[in-house]
């Protein structure tokens, strides 16, 4: 079924790693399903680091889609090669829009997060994460990711 996408969504998600997370108080398989923050119970006195990610323009999308799949002609017919990681880091580099009780700012340069911002969040272990919470946002979902 074909889902129309608000170019002005955006959803405030916690990473999973959050070390906030009460995990024996929390059904994070529920949250990781909805995204939804009522499947999550934190530590008292702790407060998790909230990320805003937005829906990107339909050609950046492409674009970012084009740079990290390819298919190729192989013995078996066609092939398709994907760098999961690159389109996920992607992603999240044109998704973020804000984070809340994050240790650094996030920087934006020419529509896009910074790439020492994009450093910083890969030492937290999170961009591949966040990366596909974004890549679903935009549509692109585990059934694409498959391909």
């Amino acid at each position: 079924m074909f889902k129309a996408i608000d170019r002005n969504d955006t959803i405030k998600v916690v990473s999973v790693e959050d070390p906030a997370i009460n995990h024996d108080k929390s059904n994070v398989e529920a949250y990781k399903v909805a995204f939804d923050t009522k499947h999550l119970s934190y530590i008292d006195g702790e407060e998790p680091t909230t990320f805003t990610l937005g829906t990107i323009s339909f050609m950046k999308f492409s674009q970012i889609k084009d740079k990290y799949i390819s298919f190729d002609l192989g013995e078996k017919g066609q092939e398709i090669n994907t760098n999961l990681f690159g389109l996920t880091a992607d992603m999240l580099r044109h998704s973020l829009k804000d984070a809340e009780n994050l240790p650094f700012p996030i920087k934006h340069e020419k529509g896009k997060l910074s790439d020492t911002t994009m450093d910083k969040l890969a030492r937290l272990g999170i961009v591949e994460e966040l990366g596909n919470i974004a890549l679903t946002l935009n549509g692109f979902g585990e059934e694409d990711k498959k391909k």
